[in-house]
């Protein structure tokens, strides 16, 4: 641990030249990504969530964000432990989001309504194969962990159950639902589905 500790505030410490924050913040980021997100992970494991690769991304963004801020503003100058700064920010950062979670699965349990639909582009059309094979591309084009998360929202009774499914927060499964069903539709829009079909017909 106390290596440990003398490896953050070395890389820490080389955040206080304002000449090289962003290198700096890379170091940051790139240290909290080491060892599979290993501090990320077991700041998360200690509060009670499971932290997948998504999860660790946001959360070290967040802290160097956070960490950015603090050197904007000449707080950092006055930190005397600057490796255990860092890991206050995790743990800060993590409970902040826990909390936010829980105040949206609560929401979304009153509220069990899908979060977002597509419109179907394709309602009014006799050839559904070539849909189906464009549809099929486009999921292609995703992650596996984001196909993952629109498998789970569409055989999930609602979301905060396809957050418990996957074993993330309900706030990551509702952001990444969002991002990943952005993503989807931009690729059929793309394609030249826009959902005015359903309503004139494909020309």
């Amino acid at each position: 641990m106390r290596r440990d500790d003398d490896r953050w505030d070395a890389l820490a410490r080389s955040a206080v030249d304002r000449g090289a924050v962003g290198e700096a913040l890379k170091q940051v980021f790139a240290a909290l990504r080491a060892g599979e997100w290993c501090l990320i992970r077991a700041e998360a494991r200690r509060q009670g969530l499971a932290a997948d690769r998504v999860f660790c991304e946001e959360i070290a963004q967040r802290v160097a964000l956070e960490l950015w801020q603090a050197l904007s503003s000449g707080r950092f100058d006055e930190i005397n432990n600057p490796g255990g700064f860092i890991r206050i920010l995790v743990r800060r950062t993590i409970s902040d989001l826990r909390k936010k979670d829980r105040r949206l699965e609560l929401s979304l349990q009153a509220d069990e309504g899908p979060l977002v639909d597509l419109p179907d582009p394709v309602a009014n059309l006799e050839d559904r194969t070539a849909f189906a094979e464009v549809l099929r591309e486009c999921l292609e084009a995703q992650s596996p962990s984001d196909r993952q998360v629109l498998w789970s929202h569409v055989v999930s009774p609602s979301a905060a159950d396809a957050a418990r499914e996957l074993g993330i927060p309900a706030g990551t499964f509702y952001v990444r639902l969002l991002r990943t069903r952005g993503r989807l539709k931009n690729c059929l829009e793309g394609k030249g589905y826009t959902g005015e079909e359903q309503r004139h017909g494909r020309s």
